[in-house]
């Protein structure tokens, strides 16, 4: 039997916790038919990290995260199947650190802006989460060694969880 669970994720990009909630399953899906939930015993948060017996229950925390990116899923269960999973969501826990050392400046083309490497910064650099441009994350410009005589107030690099 499967089950309709709509797992939503609520969290700060700095945040040591992510917060979930979801919309309580009342239909089952039996071949192409919506039926009512019979027996429904509770939900699980994949990447395994609980089990909440409570089918009431819509909302669960998760403290203690480390940064880095987390994926997590659920499932709705009864005592003798259980759904399909979630579509899986994530979300980055602390600023994200350069991964590359290529420092890049945007240069606008006739159609759109590139990244062109114009220098390096440091592995571990802290990145600016919610500042993105073609993939990439601010960096501050005085962690950049320029190349030449190249420099500009803005550059931008690959980022990540190291």
């Amino acid at each position: 039997m499967k089950y309709l669970i709509l797992l939503c994720l609520l969290a700060m990009p700095a945040a040591a916790q992510v917060n979930m909630s979801w919309e309580q399953p009342t239909e089952q899906l039996v071949c192409t038919q919506s039926e009512p939930i019979q027996g429904l015993q509770g939900v699980r948060i994949w990447r395994l990290v609980a089990e909440i017996a409570d089918p009431a229950e819509t909302e669960f925390v998760i403290t203690g995260l480390g940064e880095g990116e987390y994926t997590f899923a659920a499932t709705a269960y009864q005592a003798d199947s259980e759904s399909i999973l979630t579509k899986q969501i994530s979300t980055l826990v602390g600023a994200p650190q350069v991964i590359n050392t290529a420092a890049k400046v945007p240069v606008r083309t006739s159609n759109a802006h590139i990244l062109v490497v114009a220098g390096t910064v440091p592995l571990g650099t802290e990145c600016l989460s919610d500042q993105t441009l073609n993939g990439h994350n601010i960096v501050p410009a005085v962690a950049v060694t320029w190349s030449g005589t190249v420099s500009s107030v803005t550059a931008y690099a690959e980022c990540g969880y190291l």
